[in-house]
C-alpha cells in the first residue's frame, strides 16, 4: 500500500504556537551546574577571615580540599618520580665511601644501599603510573620513602662504632631538606617526618668521647636549624599553593559567570525581544554565511502581515504585539521542521531561511503558513481588511550552480512578496525566471529604486565591530605566547622575553622587603649556629671570635645596602654575593684549624646555599653562585692532615655538594612553579578581560536595534523602569513619546523593504540627534514605531519637543510618493506626561496612554503631536483622561473636541 508523504502542515500548529509563545521573551535556561562550578562557587563564597583561617590551617572545606588534592595529583606524581630519582642518585654516591666511613658495616651496606635505591625507584614508578592512586596514598607513600631513608641514616650512625659514623650522621639534615623543600610533602606529613627526625636524632645518638659529644652537639644544632627552616619554607610554599588554587577557582567562578552571561547575551543579541524569533542581525549574518557555503539549494521566504497597520490602529499595539507573537510561533514551528531559521526583519515583516530546500518545498511551506495563520482566526476588524488576519509571502531560491549571492536572493524574495501583495494578498508567490534575471542583473533594484539590502551593510558593520582594538590585539598576541609557553614540557618551561619582563615586574613589587627579611633571618641563623662553635676549634678560638663579630657587623651593613635603590636583578646578585662571601670567608677561617671537629663542623656551610636558594627564593640563575663558591672554597682550603681527617673532610665536601644539588633542584622546581603559576594567572586575567570585552559587546548588541543602531525594545523597558524610579524618588515629571512614521506601509510596498530599511536608519539617526538635544532616551519599539523617554525639565516641555521632532523629520525631505499626508516623510507622535509620585498608574497604563495619544494624532490627519494628560491621585478610576490636542507640526494647538468627536472607538 502506498503511503502519502508526511505533510508539512500540522493542523495543531496554531495551538502549539499559543503554547510556545508567551507574552514575554522565551525563558532562558541556565546551564546545568556541574562539580567544577560547585567548587568554583564554594571558593567564591570563601572570603575574608574564614579564608585566612583555612589558609593558615592549610586545610579547606571538604569539597575544596578534595578539588585541591585532585587538581595537583598529576603534577605531584611526576614530581615525585623526578625527586626520587635525584634522591636515589644521592644515595648511590655514598656507596663508594661506605667502606671508609663505616668499615664495620661495609659487608651489609654493599647490598642494603642498592636494595634501598631499587625499592625507592620501584615505589616512585608505581606511584607515577598507577591510574587509581589517590592523593592520600601518594602522600603516605612519600612519607614512607622519607621515613625509610631517615631510618637507614640513623641505623648506620648508631650501629657503627667509628668516629666517622658520628660525623656522617649529620647527613640526616639532607633528609629534612628533601622532605620539606625538594619533594614538597604536604605540611602535615613533612612536619611528622621532620619533627620525628629532629627528636629522634639527639635521643638515639650518644657520644662516647668528649670529641664526639662536641660534634654531636653542633650536629644537633644543624639538624634543628635545617629542620625548622625546611618546615617554614614548606609551610609558606603550601600556603602559597593553596592561595593560588583559591585565586584560580575564584577566577574560574568569574569566568563561568561571564561565560553564562556571554551565552545569555549572545542569545539576546540574536533574538527579537518581542517575538522570541531571531532578529535582523542574526538573519543577515546567517544569510551571508549560508549563501557562501554549500547550503544549496537555499530558499528564502519573505513574509508580511496583511493590513497590519490598520490592525494596530484598530485593536491597539498591545493586541498587535500578541498577534505578532502568535504568527512568530507558527513560523518558528514550521521552520524547525526543515532545520531552517525564522527571523523578524521588520515591524510586521518576517523571513524564513531554509537550507537544502527545493523551490517546490519552499512554495508548499509558504502555502502551509498561509493556511496556518488563517487557522488562528485572529479577528481583523479594521475597515478594508478581511475577517481574519492573513499573511503574504514571497519565495526565492538559490539553486546549485547559481552565481548570485544572498543580496540577490533577498531582493528576489522581496520582489515576489511585492507581487503577492499586488495580486490581492493572502497568498504565496514564487519568484519567476524573469524576476530572477532582473534580480541578478540589477534591473529590478534600479527600476524600483531599491538600495542595497541591509545584509551587506550589516555584515560590514559586524566585521568592523569584530575587529579588535589595539589593546585586544596585544592581549591576543600575549595569549598566544602563553599558550606556546605552557605547551612546553614542564621541566623545560621557559618564558619569552616579553613575559619574562612581566614576571620580573610582578616580582619586583615585594622583592626588596623579602630579601631584607630573609637576610635578617639568615643573620639570626648564622649567629645561632656559631654561638659556641669556638669550642670546636680551640687552636684558633680568638681569631674565630673576632671574625664572627666582624661578620655579624658586615652582615648588618650588607642588609642595610639592600635598602638602596637599584634594579631588582642587581639586588638579587648583591644578596648572592654577600652569601657567597660569608661562606668563603667562614671556610677560609676554618682552614687554619688542625682539630678533627672542624672538618665535621664545616658541613654547616651547606646552610648558606640552602638559605639563598630556598629561604630567600632566589632564581636559579643567581642561586648557583653561593653553592659553587662554598663548594669551591671547601675543595681548595679544607685539607685533612691525617687519614681520619681526610675521610671526614671528603665526607663533609660530599654532603655539601649533595645538599647544594638538592637545594638547587628545589630552587629550580620552585622557579618552574612560579613561572607556571604566573602564566596560569595571567592567562586567567586575559581570558576574563576577553570575556568582559565580549560580554560588553554582546550586551551592547542585545540592547541595540540591529537595523537602526539605536536602543531596542528591551533597552527601552529597562530605561523606562529606571526613569520611572528616578522620577518617583525626585518627585519630577516623566514624559513618554510613542512615534510612528506616517504611511510607512505604502512606502515599503512601493519602494521595497531594502529602501524601507534605509529610510528607517535615516529617521532613527535624526531622531537620536533630536533626543540628545532633549536629553531623552530614544528606542525602536517595532517596525516603524519608536519611543522617547524624557525626564525632569524636558518632560515638562514634552509637547514642544514632540513638535520639534515632527519638524526635524519633515525637514529631511525624504520623498514619499504614496503618502496621504504630503510629498515627504512625516511623523505622528503621541505624548503623555505623568508624575509617578502622584498617580496610581503603572508602566503598562503609561504606554497605553501614549498609544491612545498616537492614535488621536493619526485620526486628526497625521504629521502632528497629541498629548493626553495622565490622571492624578483622587481622579475617578473610570473617568477617561482629558485630552489636550495640538495642531499640525509647527501650528498652534486646537482646543479639545467635543465629547465623541474624533475619539477612538472602543477596542
Amino acid at each position: 500500500m502506498r503511503r502519502d508523504p508526511p505533510s508539512l502542515v500540522d493542523r495543531r500548529s496554531h495551538r502549539l504556537a499559543r503554547r510556545l509563545n508567551a507574552p514575554t521573551v522565551p525563558a532562558e535556561f541556565d546551564d546545568e551546574v556541574d562539580a567544577t562550578q560547585e567548587v568554583a562557587a564554594s571558593a567564591q563564597r570563601l572570603q575574608g577571615p574564614e579564608l585566612s583561617k583555612q589558609l593558615n590551617r592549610l586545610h579547606f572545606s571538604p569539597a575544596l580540599e578534595q578539588a585541591f588534592q585532585v587538581e595537583h595529583l598529576p603534577r605531584r606524581r611526576k614530581h615525585v618520580l623526578w625527586c626520587t630519582g635525584v634522591g636515589a642518585l644521592t644515595l648511590l654516591v655514598g656507596l663508594q665511601s661506605d667502606a671508609r666511613l663505616l668499615p664495620d658495616l661495609a659487608h651489609v651496606l654493599h647490598w642494603l644501599r642498592p636494595l634501598l635505591v631499587l625499592a625507592l625507584m620501584a615505589s616512585a614508578i608505581w606511584a607515577r603510573f598507577t591510574p587509581r592512586l589517590t592523593p592520600r596514598r601518594l602522600e603516605s607513600l612519600i612519607t614512607l620513602q622519607v621515613a625509610t631513608v631517615a631510618t637507614f641514616v640513623l641505623w648506620t650512625a648508631t650501629s657503627s662504632q667509628a668516629l666517622t659514623a658520628v660525623t656522617h650522621s649529620v647527613s640526616l639534615f639532607m633528609v629534612l631538606i628533601y622532605s620539606g623543600v625538594v619533594v614538597f610533602q604536604r605540611f602535615a606529613h613533612a612536619a611528622l617526618v621532620c619533627l620525628t627526625c629532629m627528636v629522634a636524632y639527639p635521643l638515639l645518638m650518644q657520644g662516647h668521647t668528649a670529641e664526639e659529644s662536641l660534634i654531636l652537639g653542633e650536629n644537633i644544632k644543624l639538624v634543628w636549624i635545617v629542620g625548622s627552616l625546611s618546615l617554614l619554607a614548606n609551610y609558606a610554599f603550601e600556603r602559597h599553593e593553596r592561595h593560588v588554587f583559591w585565586l584560580r577557582q575564584q577566577s574560574l567562578h568569574q569566568r563561568l559567570q561571564l561565560e553564562n552571561l556571554k551565552q545569555r547575551l549572545k542569545r539576546q543579541s540574536s533574538l527579537d525581544a518581542l517575538t522570541g524569533l531571531h532578529n535582523r542581525r542574526h538573519f543577515d549574518e546567517t544569510l551571508r554565511q549560508w549563501s557562501q557555503q554549500e547550503h544549496r539549494p537555499l530558499s528564502l521566504l519573505m513574509i508580511d502581515v496583511d493590513h497590519f497597520k490598520a490592525y494596530n490602529d484598530r485593536h491597539g499595539h498591545l493586541q498587535g504585539d500578541q498577534c505578532l507573537r502568535t504568527i512568530s510561533g507558527l513560523l518558528a514551528d514550521h521552520a524547525r521542521r526543515l532545520q531552517g531559521v525564522a527571523a523578524r526583519v521588520g515591524g510586521e515583516e518576517f523571513a524564513v531561511l531554509l537550507p537544502h530546500c527545493q523551490p517546490e518545498e519552499a512554495l508548499f511551506m509558504g502555502q502551509a503558513l498561509c493556511t496556518a495563520v488563517r487557522g488562528e482566526a485572529m479577528v481583523h476588524a479594521a475597515e478594508g481588511a478581511g475577517p481574519f488576519v492573513t499573511i503574504s509571502l514571497g519565495v526565492g531560491t538559490l539553486k546549485a550552480g547559481d552565481l548570485f549571492a544572498g543580496n540577490e536572493l533577498y531582493a528576489q524574495a522581496d520582489a515576489a512578496l511585492y507581487q503577492a501583495k499586488s495580486r490581492g494578498r493572502n497568498q504565496c508567490i514564487q519568484a519567476s525566471e524573469q524576476l530572477v534575471m532582473l534580480t541578478t542583473t540589477g534591473n529590478l533594484q534600479t527600476s524600483r529604486g531599491v538600495a542595497a539590502p541591509a545584509s551587506a551593510s550589516a555584515s560590514t558593520d559586524a566585521a568592523r565591530q569584530s575587529a579588535p582594538p589595539g589593546s585586544a590585539r596585544q592581549e591576543e598576541q600575549e595569549m598566544a605566547l602563553i599558550e606556546e609557553a605552557l605547551a612546553q614540557p614542564e621541566h623545560q618551561l621557559s618564558l619569552p622575553e616579553a613575559l619574562y619582563q612581566q614576571q620580573e615586574t610582578a616580582r619586583r613589587k615585594n622583592r626588596q622587603k623579602q630579601l631584607i627579611v630573609m637576610g635578617t633571618l639568615g643573620l639570626a641563623a648564622y649567629t645561632l649556629m656559631t654561638l659556641r662553635a669556638s669550642t670546636l676549634i680551640p687552636d684558633i678560638r680568638e681569631t674565630f671570635e673576632q671574625v664572627r663579630q666582624g661578620s655579624i657587623v658586615a652582615l648588618l651593613v650588607a642588609i642595610g645596602t639592600l635598602l638602596l635603590p637599584m634594579p631588582t636583578r642587581g639586588r638579587e646578585w648583591l644578596f648572592a654575593f654577600y652569601a657567597s662571601a660569608l661562606g668563603v670567608g667562614t671556610i677560609y677561617v676554618f682552614s687554619f684549624s688542625q682539630a678533627n671537629t672542624v672538618f665535621s663542623y664545616v658541613v654547616a656551610a651547606a646552610l648558606i646555599p640552602a638559605f639563598s636558594a630556598i629561604g630567600a627564593r632566589q632564581p636559579p640563575t643567581v642561586a648557583w653562585l653561593p653553592a659553587v663558591a662554598t663548594v669551591a672554597a671547601m675543595v681548595v682550603w679544607m685539607q685533612g692532615r691525617n687519614p681520619v681527617q681526610q675521610i671526614i673532610v671528603q665526607d663533609s665536601i660530599t654532603l655539601v655538594i649533595e645538599s647544594s644539588i638538592l637545594t638547587l633542584f628545589g630552587c629550580y622546581t620552585l622557579a618552574l612553579r612560579q613561572r607556571q603559576t604566573f602564566l596560569l594567572r595571567r592567562k586567567d586575567e586575559l581570558q576574563n578581560s576577553a570575556l568582559r570585552r565580549m560580554s560588553a559587546e554582546l550586551q551592547r548588541m542585545a540592547l541595540t536595534d540591529a537595523l537602526t543602531g539605536i536602543n531596542n525594545r528591551r533597552q527601552f523597558v529597562l530605561d523606562l523602569d529606571a526613569a520611572w524610579a528616578q522620577a518617583r524618588d525626585t518627585r519630577t515629571p516623566l514624559a513618554l513619546m510613542i512615534i510612528d512614521i506616517d504611511c510607512f506601509k505604502p512606502y515599503n510596498d512601493h519602494l521595497g523593504h531594502a529602501q524601507g530599511d534605509l529610510c528607517l536608519r535615516q529617521v532613527a539617526q535624526a531622531m537620536a540627534r533630536q533626543a540628545r538635544e532633549m536629553h531623552g532616551l530614544p528606542a525602536r519599539l517595532g517596525g516603524e514605531e519608536f519611543g522617547i523617554i524624557l525626564n525632569g525639565d524636558a518632560a515638562s516641555q514634552a509637547l514642544s519637543c514632540a513638535r520639534q521632532l515632527c519638524q526635524a523629520i519633515e525637514a529631511l525631505g525624504l520623498p514619499h510618493p504614496r503618502s496621504s499626508v504630503g510629498p515627504v516623510l512625516t511623523l505622528s507622535v503621541g505624548v503623555t506626561v505623568i508624575e509617578p509620585h502622584r498617580t496610581r498608574l503603572d508602566h503598562t497604563e503609561l504606554l497605553a496612554l501614549a498609544d491612545e495619544a498616537l492614535y488621536e494624532a493619526k485620526t486628526q490627519g497625521r504629521n502632528r503631536a497629541v498629548q493626553i494628560k495622565a490622571p492624578m491621585h483622587g481622579a475617578p478610576a473610570a473617568a477617561p483622561p482629558l485630552p489636550t490636542w495640538t495642531g499640525q507640526a509647527g501650528q498652534p494647538g486646537r482646543s479639545a473636541p467635543a465629547p465623541g468627536q474624533g475619539l477612538k472607538p472602543p477596542r
